[in-house]
């Protein structure tokens, strides 16, 4: 290995409790290796919604808080440590709004291996973008593209195969054994009946969700199958609008965003996770906990719609009211489907891990360091 690579900086906006994971064995494996592993963050913000919703003060030996600052139109600057600059291999999203990406990708020394990982270029977004985030991407010396869709359109775009690696984006599977008791007390807690059918929405409640086409498909179903109810955990913009609908919409139940035990048993209770818009690692939840996911085409989706295989471990329907209430039905009451998309569901959650995901980050990291 290269003696002029010494260490591995990694930038994020913020420091999410999905990544803690991957960075806490990245710090162990690199460290055998002799190489120095930090993830520099800024500190908390107050006039950072989006850090604030997500961020966590977790402590750890490899993490450097710095000042960041967010502008007008989602913005961000970071302080960077002087290094990221003139030596070692830095990692850094790839996100336009990201002034550090473009301060990385135009003013770094040639003892600086950049690596920027992430979406790639999405298809659902304008032509103008996606001809920006291509032009820093093709600066950049390496990319980490989340899934293996995301690498064969920047192989196509003209990038060179020896410099895109897919990492398989994924999360930690949850350590947690849900009793039934413990989904049954979560029943109760809801008010639903021991016969009621449970389609859940998790995740952050903003427009490109859709929302809007679940809760217009559920009033399509309840005439027809009124056990079926429709549990919407999270927050975001679109909650207040939400609450109101629920208001006066007996199959709708609105609760926080949940974690550890409540979310296991949350998904545990759940028959589908229904994902209509905007879809990321929710859908690796879904498979990690059994439930089928159920998307629709052509959305604004994050990389990781990919692992929905349509029939196999998950539904895909058409953006549209109808296809999604009826595909929803077909799941609930096809119980030959559902259990066949339970165990696609298990065969899938198996390949995509943490695990599997930090073994080809560090694969890919190697690469670049060598």
């Amino acid at each position: 290995m290269s003696t002029e690579v010494q260490r591995v900086t990694v930038v994020q906006p913020w420091l999410a409790s999905y990544r803690l994971g991957l960075f806490d064995r990245l710090h162990v494996e690199l460290g055998r290796s002799r190489i120095g592993f930090s993830v520099v963050c800024p500190r908390a913000s107050s006039n950072d919604p989006a850090a604030a919703t997500n961020a966590i003060d977790a402590v750890r030996p490899y993490v450097q808080r710095t000042a960041g600052r967010v502008f007008l139109g989602g913005f961000r600057y970071l302080s960077l440590p002087v290094h990221t600059l003139y030596r070692g291999v830095v990692v850094v999203d790839d996100a336009i709004r990201n002034l550090n990406t473009v301060r990385l990708v135009t003013m770094r020394t040639p003892r600086v291996r950049l690596v920027l990982w992430g979406h790639g270029v999405p298809e659902w977004q304008s032509a103008t973008i996606r001809k920006a985030r291509l032009a820093m991407i093709k600066r950049a010396d390496y990319y980490f593209a989340y899934t293996e869709s995301g690498r064969e359109r920047l192989l196509k775009a003209g990038l060179a195969t020896e410099k895109v690696f897919t990492i398989q984006n994924a999360v930690a599977a949850p350590k947690i054994d849900v009793s039934p008791a413990e989904c049954a007390a979560l029943r109760r807690e809801l008010g639903l009946e021991p016969a009621d059918r449970v389609v859940l929405f998790c995740g952050a409640m903003y427009q490109r969700k859709r929302i809007d086409l679940l809760v217009d498909a559920a009033d399509l179903i309840k005439n027809r199958y009124p056990e079926t109810k429709f549990v919407f955990a999270g927050a975001g913009p679109e909650l207040a609008g939400l609450l109101k609908q629920a208001s006066n919409r007996p199959h709708l139940y609105v609760i926080p965003p949940v974690s550890g035990t409540r979310k296991a048993a949350l998904f545990g209770i759940a028959e589908i996770v229904a994902a209509p818009g905007a879809a990321g690692l929710v859908i690796v939840d879904a498979l990690t906990f059994g439930a089928p996911p159920i998307v629709c085409r052509g959305q604004h989706h994050g990389p990781e719609v990919d692992y929905v295989q349509d029939g196999f471990n998950g539904v895909v329907a058409e953006p549209n009211v109808e296809s999604l209430a009826s595909h929803l039905l077909a799941v609930l009451h096809d119980g030959e489907l559902h259990r066949r998309l339970v165990r696609g569901c298990q065969q899938s959650a198996a390949q995509i891990t943490e695990e599997a995901m930090t073994s080809r980050f560090l694969a890919a990291l190697y690469r670049v360091c060598n």
